[in-house]
């Protein structure tokens, strides 16, 4: 059945008066099924193996969004863009990502020559120029998704959800003699990230730290070096599969605009937990008052297998508008754990 899921202040703030009340007036669903295997793989008189699996798949959608209808939505915009990267609409799952789809880099004169440009401010496409107010080899290329030759904001889309297809766990138990070990992993899929850390630093024309991508920013060269350096068709790139935009003290083509490049796959399989143990025999430990003794060594967050170019994929947040936002998460450490556990008589 719909459940409430947002909430706003009713009123304002007044002078000398407390901050208003919230009040749901939003509602979604939640549909979804969890599925559960346990086996046992092999038992023999010294080695036994176990297997559980589990995997869960949620499907959720917002229904309603107040007197505003389909037409409402509840955005999100990035501090580091200042723009809307999110939007909660009605038939969407809560915090999709919003923006443009990033088509690379203009490297060739066909690029600038037949590419959709941006728009200005009077709706008309800005020309191509190295000046200011212009577009120019470097500037990142954004599909024309409404086939009209300008990128404007009618090109924006749904770029994915931070809500993941599914998610599973996988836990093998294994038993020799007095041995045991657990090997535990568990794992997200299709579920989206947004790496705001990496538009800053990412930037060459940001002057705080940078990530070793920037590097890679677009390299312009002349096809004749005597030529000139503001003819399209004596310009190009050097390296034309880079993401990175060219040095260039110009942002006519808002090349940071919430966009796919910077909505990455968060998919993830991660090595959560290995225990290893030894049971010492209870024959050696007769003579004294000791019932059992178990040492063991263990490892927490062992590795991780992703795409993700971030420090973690696994990102929570306390506010579901904005799931999947990461701002600098800190990953989850590599804990290693020596420890016993006795028993007395």
């Amino acid at each position: 059945m719909p459940l409430p899921a947002f909430a706003v202040t009713v009123a304002g703030w007044g002078p000398g008066s407390m901050q208003a009340p919230f009040a749901n007036f939003g509602s979604l669903t939640n549909k979804g099924v969890d599925f559960q295997i346990n086996s046992t793989n092999i038992t023999s008189k010294n080695f036994n193996w176990k297997t559980a699996f589990t995997i869960s798949r949620n499907i959720n959608k917002v229904t309603y969004l107040g007197a505003g209808g389909s037409d409402a939505n509840l955005s999100q915009k990035s501090y580091v863009i200042n723009d809307i990267i999110e939007k909660t609409v009605v038939g969407q799952p809560i915090g999709e990502f919003y923006g443009y789809v990033f088509d690379g880099i203009f490297a060739k004169p066909s690029d600038l020559l037949n590419h959709a440009l941006p728009a200005n401010a009077s709706g008309n496409p800005y020309p191509v120029s190295p000046a200011g107010g212009g577009i120019w080899y470097g500037d990142r290329m954004f599909k024309d998704l409404n086939g009209d030759g300008i990128i404007d904001s009618r090109d924006q889309t749904f770029l994915g959800s931070p809500i993941p297809k599914f998610q599973y766990g996988i836990n093998n138990t294994f038993n020799y003699k007095n041995f045991d070990l657990n090997i535990f992993f568990s794992g997200s899929y299709g579920n989206k990230v947004f790496n705001q850390m990496a538009i800053q630093q990412s930037d060459p024309q940001n002057h705080t730290t940078y990530f070793t991508s920037v590097l890679n920013y677009a390299k312009l060269a002349m096809v004749d070096p005597a030529g000139s350096s503001s003819d399209v068709n004596n310009v190009y790139v050097t390296n034309p599969n880079t993401t990175i935009v060219g040095v260039r003290n110009d942002n006519t083509n808002s090349n940071n605009r919430p966009n796919s490049l910077f909505i990455e796959d968060g998919s993830f399989l991660r090595c959560k937990n290995i225990t290893l143990g030894y049971r010492i025999s209870e024959s050696l430990l007769s003579k004294i008052s000791v019932r059992s003794v178990r040492i063991y060594a263990n490892v927490s967050n062992a590795f991780i297998i992703t795409k993700y170019k971030g420090m973690d994929p696994e990102i929570g947040s306390w506010n579901p508008l904005q799931a999947g936002w990461d701002s600098g998460y800190y990953p989850q450490p590599r804990v290693f754990t020596i420890g016993a556990n006795i028993t007395l008589k």
